[in-house]
């Protein structure tokens, strides 16, 4: 699948306590998710023993791409979606 995908935290850890993030690795390349996602997710769950937390991690040092929130990451979010909406 091509275009951007960006995730916040509800998917991920959803997905990681069913044991089925690859599921997202196989629909998309890569998943964006900010710095914070990231610090929510595998930071905090680290902290507090979650499993899924382990999973998230892991997927984050193979294909989940972790970016700091930027105004350039905001201008082709925006981009992209307008892209999507024309192609409806």
């Amino acid at each position: 699948m091509t275009g951007i995908v960006v995730s916040n935290t509800t998917p991920l850890i959803y997905l990681a306590k069913a044991d089925d993030l690859h599921i997202s690795k196989k629909l998309f390349e890569n998943i964006y998710i900010p710095t914070e996602v990231c610090r929510e997710t595998v930071e905090s769950g680290f902290a507090r023993g979650y499993s899924d937390a382990r999973r998230i991690g892991a997927a984050c040092n193979d294909w989940i791409i972790v970016k700091p929130v930027s105004i350039d990451l905001g201008l082709m979010l925006i981009r992209n979606a307008s892209r999507g909406i024309d192609e409806m």
